[in-house]
Order: structure tokens, then C-alpha cells, then sequence
């Protein structure tokens, strides 16, 4: 019994800076919940999506999404949103390019759909390279504010390659449509 009780007493003192190891990483955990929280809330609030559970974006490990036309919104402001917490705690932490490929959803209405590019050029300037795919994109409809360079595409229905370039490229399509 001893020597259990001289094993317990050296485990209880080793586990000491362990504990308050812990107890730091939790206070992050819940410092980062806290802001997800607030971020959820206005975007919430600023896109109209009430039928959005607070239970369900309380903290970051529970998972939410808006349901129908709202579902592409919710996915973007979700993925923005954790971009904007490891801008916050991880400031740091390698930034990587965004690819949105079509976000403004055929089921969406037109004002969710310009609310929701609008979202997206805003948040622009926090990745080194923004991509963004979209139908029917008109530079003047938006409030552009950072310095972004667009391309528009002004290629053929259904030809993504003009025909010269398809031509040039003919092999290494082949050669990629086969692997």
C-alpha cells in the first residue's frame, strides 16, 4: 500500500502541468465557440436563414446546414466562416487558394444569389486566389472593393476551348482522357 500510495503521489504531481495544459486548450475551445457562435448569428441573421437551429451552430463540432435553395448559402457561409476563425486564432497557418464553382444555385432567388457573390468577393482578400464560377456574372452588379481581376469567358456553349486552342491541345486531351 505504500508503495501504491507513493506511485499515486508522484502520478497526482506529474499530472498537475498536464491539467492545466488542458485547461488552456479548453479555454481556446471555448473562445473559438463563442466567436463561430457570433459569426453564425449575423450571417444568420444577415441572410435570412431562420429555419438555422441555434442548437446546431453553438459550437464548431456540431454540424448545420439550411435545407432547399438555402443549402449552397449555408455551405459557403460554414466554409468562410472557418476560414475567417483560423484568420483569427491560427493567423499564421498557410492560406490556400478558394474555388467556388457555381455557388449561386439555379434554385436560389436572384437576391440570394447577388447577396451570395457579394459574400464571396468580400471575403476575396483573405485567400491568395479566389476562383469563382458563375453564370451569367456582370462585374457593375457588384460593390467590388479590393482589387480583384475577373475574367469572363466568352467561349462558345458547351466549348470551354476555343477551337484553335482545342486543336493545339488535341494530344494532351486525349492523352488526359485516357488516364
Amino acid at each position: 500500500m505504500i508503495s501504491n500510495n507513493a506511485t499515486i503521489a508522484i502520478t497526482t504531481e506529474n499530472l498537475k502541468p498536464i491539467k492545466k495544459e488542458i485547461k488552456k486548450v479548453n479555454e481556446i475551445i471555448k473562445s473559438i465557440d463563442e466567436q463561430y457562435f457570433q459569426m453564425i448569428e449575423k450571417l444568420k441573421i444577415k441572410f435570412n436563414l431562420n429555419e438555422l437551429e441555434t442548437e446546431n451552430y453553438k459550437q464548431l463540432s456540431r454540424n448545420f446546414c439550411a435545407s432547399g435553395s438555402n443549402k449552397p448559402l449555408s455551405t459557403v457561409i460554414w466554409y468562410l466562416t472557418l476560414n475567417d476563425l483560423k484568420h483569427i486564432f491560427y493567423a499564421d497557418g498557410t492560406t490556400f487558394p478558394m474555388v467556388f464553382d457555381s455557388p449561386n444555385n439555379a434554385e436560389t432567388d436572384q437576391e440570394k444569389k447577388h447577396a451570395l457573390v457579394q459574400y464571396i468577393l468580400d471575403s476575396s482578400n483573405q485567400f491568395n486566389q479566389t476562383i469563382i464560377s458563375a453564370i451569367g456574372f456582370k462585374k457593375e452588379d457588384y460593390d467590388i472593393e479590393s482589387e480583384i481581376k475577373i475574367e469572363l469567358l466568352t467561349n462558345e456553349k458547351y466549348s470551354l476551348l476555343n477551337k484553335k486552342a482545342f486543336e493545339e491541345n488535341y494530344e494532351i486531351l486525349m492523352r488526359m482522357n485516357d488516364a
